[in-house]
């Protein structure tokens, strides 16, 4: 074994080959060492120690052995040139900010893993009986199938402007997006009834939050410190419950605050929501999809969620059955029907190199143009 704080703050080491013989990597074994650039594990390495490389701001390349069971807490903590990572189908558990501040553009669990996977080339971590990402990155995507969003899974993800979050997901946990200090906006769905502590603390160029109609608990802090916020669209006809001090730092005395018409004179009572600048009723928006207009999207299996955003940054969420190929303009679509009370809309979507989505006639009757 290495044992603990071995190498700590060995600046000048580069690069470091493991014997064989080593089977375990005591904690803070390599802790600070920002010279380190690459690492070799042998086969015989079962557990990574707790913060064994964190700090190791120089490690650029790192393959972790098949045999790898643990990884434990902090264990790439700040390892901020590690871009690339395969989590091997051995490991079983991962702990808490192992990752976390790493700026990691491709993440993927080897398939056979029976903890973790990283389903739909989805670029996270995710925890497969639960549904639960787990931990997330800068280029990571949530797919439908997740229902909850572990705490710190996006904490100091450095670079993360946007992130779609489908409506499979019911709870935010506590520090999921904190420090996420380029993320501009976020849409909370309407499938999502519980915001954790610390949720976007510190969003500093946050400045437009959307929460969903069934939002009903909003824990401490999970606004603070969100500094250039100017408007909160809050849908929830029912006031959500907050524990203070949910926007401590935020200067809400600046921001405006869009609720529904019907409810405007109980967040007018209501602290801390009395406090911000104004409180004026949300515009009446139709989820209506548009020609021209540019919409994000998920898919898993055979539907597909359009993310579509209108000029006041209100977000809504359709989903659509998809139904074959066809050619549009000598553009190839996808073809998508919903149902909708009475009515059926039918609509095409074409994905460009840049990952947007144009949805095209999604309007009802208009099966017959497609």
């Amino acid at each position: 074994s290495i044992g603990s704080i071995a190498f700590r703050n060995c600046y000048g080491l580069t690069s470091i080959i493991i014997p064989s013989s080593v089977t375990n990597i005591g904690t803070s074994a390599f802790y600070n060492c920002t010279g380190l650039s690459t690492v070799t594990f042998p086969s015989s390495v079962t557990s990574i120690g707790e913060s064994v490389f964190e700090g190791c701001s120089g490690l650029t390349s790192i393959t972790i052995p098949n045999g790898v069971t643990y990884i434990r807490e902090r264990a790439f903590y700040f390892c901020t040139s590690l871009t690339s990572l395969t989590i091997p189908k051995s490991v079983t558990e991962i702990g808490s900010a192992a990752f976390e501040g790493c700026n990691l553009k491709t993440i993927v669990v080897e398939n056979g893993n029976s903890v973790y996977d990283s389903r739909e080339d989805c670029n996270a971590i995710i925890k497969t009986n639960e549904n639960e990402l787990y931990y997330g990155f800068v280029n990571s995507t949530i797919p439908n199938s997740v229902v909850s969003i572990r705490a710190s899974a996006f904490q100091n993800c450095s670079g993360l402007t946007s992130i779609i979050i489908p409506s499979s997901v019911t709870s935010i946990g506590e520090r999921a997006f904190k420090d996420c200090r380029d993320l501009v906006s976020i849409t909370i769905p309407n499938s999502v009834t519980r915001i954790g502590s610390s949720a976007f603390r510190n969003c500093r160029s946050l400045t437009s939050v959307t929460i969903g109609s069934k939002v009903n608990y909003i824990g401490t802090r999970a606004f603070q410190d969100c500094k250039e916020l100017t408007d909160v669209y809050c849908y929830a006809e029912n006031v959500p419950k907050t524990q203070e001090p949910t926007f401590r730092g935020t200067t809400i005395e600046n921001v405006t605050l869009h609720v529904p018409a019907a409810s405007l004179g109980t967040y007018q009572a209501t602290e801390p929501w009395s406090s911000f600048k104004e409180i004026v009723a949300l515009a009446d928006q139709t989820p209506m999809l548009e020609q021209g207009k540019t919409w994000h999207y998920t898919y898993h299996h055979y539907e597909a969620d359009a993310h579509g955003y209108d000029d006041e940054h209100t977000t809504w969420t359709v989903t659509y059955t998809l139904r074959g190929d066809t050619t549009i303009a000598g553009q190839q679509y996808m073809k998508m029907y919903r149902g909708y009370k009475d009515e059926h809309y039918f609509g095409a979507y074409r994905e460009d190199e840049e990952g947007r989505v144009y949805m095209l006639r999604a309007l009802p009757d208009a099966k017959e143009e497609l």
